[in-house]
């Protein structure tokens, strides 16, 4: 560019001192074209380099490695956009990998959920929570399960303060209340076993 303005300078000393002459002033229309079409490339490639900074700083990836690439169109020599691209799928790499790990704990939190394995359950929920802050799905299992415990441990104390005073229907309805929320828990089955015997 300063190339240019050089040349630019010296074209016009020489049309003022030959103001007849023809090869200076083509020449100044030659450079006036080139760098007002460098302006415009210029303001093309700025244009597009911001919208894909931002497009990155929101974590869009996707659209903002397109819009490096339509830098670099302009631009084809420029490191930035190069760079910026590969970081943007290094980062879209791990992204996926993230989702699909969100899914992955998801599923097993699920499972353990539906098997009434609650504690195990709990901390697949965690995990999920915090691959992915922002879906609400696992806080609202995190929630259900520590009522479901509060519900479960209540309904066992109450069976283990009838048992002891002798209030064998209320302790078999209690225990009965618990294994409603966790049928898998064999000390409490055993408990109304032995209590109907």
């Amino acid at each position: 560019k300063k190339k240019y303005d050089v040349a630019l300078g010296n074209f016009r000393n020489a049309l003022s001192l030959l103001p007849n002459e023809k090869y200076p002033a083509q020449k100044i229309e030659e450079i006036n074209a080139i760098t007002g079409k460098q302006k415009e490339t210029d303001a093309n490639y700025n244009k597009s380099i911001t919208d894909a900074d931002k497009q990155f700083k929101k974590e869009k990836f996707e659209d903002a490695i397109v819009t490096y690439t339509k830098a670099l169109e302009f631009k084809p020599g420029e490191a930035y956009p190069q760079q910026k691209i590969t970081e943007a799928q290094a980062k879209l790499a791990t992204s996926k990998n993230k989702k699909e790990a969100y899914a992955d704990a998801i599923a097993n939190a699920d499972r353990l959920f539906s098997e009434y394995k609650y504690s195990e359950a709990l901390e697949a929920y965690e995990l999920a929570r915090s691959l992915n802050s922002f879906s609400e799905y696992p806080i609202g299992k995190i929630s259900e399960i520590n009522f479901l415990y509060t519900k479960y441990s209540k309904a066992l104390e109450k069976g283990n303060k009838a048992l002891s005073s002798g209030n064998y229907d209320l302790a078999i309805k209690s225990f009965q209340d618990a294994l409603i929320i966790k049928p898998t828990d064999q000390a409490t089955q055993d408990k109304v076993t032995e209590i109907k015997a």
